[in-house]
């Protein structure tokens, strides 16, 4: 999903909307994958339920989550600083 900001940022999208599409979609991801572990599940339940509890681990990790979350606000931070200073030099 960091991605698709990226994409974003780089079509001249006002950043903190970029942000918020990406928000968004993020959410809408998530949901997503809820939704296909939730139909999968009849499926899984053929597989050992150790390869079921591996692939909604995978699917629910909150951890990518939060990585995500903090790369953003470090991109955050760089852009705010970055858009500051071309300011700054833009009014002189």
């Amino acid at each position: 999903m960091i991605h698709m900001h990226y994409i974003l940022n780089s079509l001249n999208f006002d950043h903190q909307l970029s942000i918020q599409i990406t928000h968004l979609l993020h959410l809408k991801h998530h949901r997503f994958l809820n939704l296909i572990v939730i139909d999968l599940q009849c499926f899984l339940s053929k597989l050992p339920m150790m390869m079921m509890k591996i692939m909604i681990m995978m699917m629910m990790t909150t951890m990518t989550r939060n990585k995500m979350m903090m790369m953003m606000k470090k991109r955050k931070m760089m852009m705010m600083t970055t858009t500051t200073t071309m300011m700054m030099m833009n009014s002189q």
